[in-house]
């Protein structure tokens, strides 16, 4: 059977891979579902100092302290940076990298670069002086029934530093030089995208 770790995105915990998880772990797969740091039920870890970095470190320290090997890592939207990154930092532990709606950055891009102008200035606007990005507008918006509760709070997902970098986490880094691997350094493990729509 197969170990899985899943990495939510933006705004989101754990409880947001909840079925996969069942249907996985029903057919007799490890899986590990996680919550970043400063963002969803671990809300109250967030902070200025909280960005990809502490994010990459959620997951290579899980993968670590569980001695998990062969790992298909599946990052979901803003959770494919730190694990493209994390992918980066302990190959020898991954066997495919799986990203859903998301996908590797190019090495020093940040995710704010991938949007137009005017949504930089409008997340600017949403920022102000802080360090919060709040949750976009749901549409449908959700209910009591299908989102938790405290979805409505705001959460980290900035990182401190000038403007271009404080609306969104700072550039990917990947730790290999250039050449050290036969896999184009932006895809550390061999790779697969979804992209899930209407």
């Amino acid at each position: 059977m197969a170990t899985f770790v899943l990495v939510p995105g933006f705004w989101l915990g754990a409880w947001a891979w909840r079925e996969v998880t069942l249907a996985l772990r029903s057919q007799g797969h490890e899986v590990y579902p996680m919550t970043l740091t400063g963002v969803a039920e671990r809300d109250h870890l967030a902070g200025p100092e909280v960005g990809l970095d502490t994010h990459t470190t959620d997951i290579v320290r899980l993968i670590e302290v569980e001695d998990l090997h062969d790992v298909l890592l599946v990052g979901h939207s803003g959770g494919g940076m730190p694990v493209a990154q994390a992918a980066d930092r302990v190959p020898d532990r991954i066997a495919r990298v799986v990203y859903v709606e998301s996908g590797p950055l190019p090495d020093g891009t940040a995710q704010f670069d991938t949007v137009p102008p005017q949504e930089q200035q409008r997340l600017r606007a949403a920022i102000g002086t802080g360090h919060l990005l709040p949750p976009p507008a749901w549409d449908p918006p959700p209910t009591r029934r299908t989102w938790p509760a405290w979805t409505s709070r705001r959460w980290r997902c900035c990182a401190p530093g000038p403007p271009r970098s404080r609306c969104g986490p700072p550039p990917t880094r990947y730790a290999a030089p250039v050449g050290a691997r036969c896999r184009p350094r932006w895809s550390p493990a061999p790779s697969r995208s979804a992209w899930c729509g209407r």
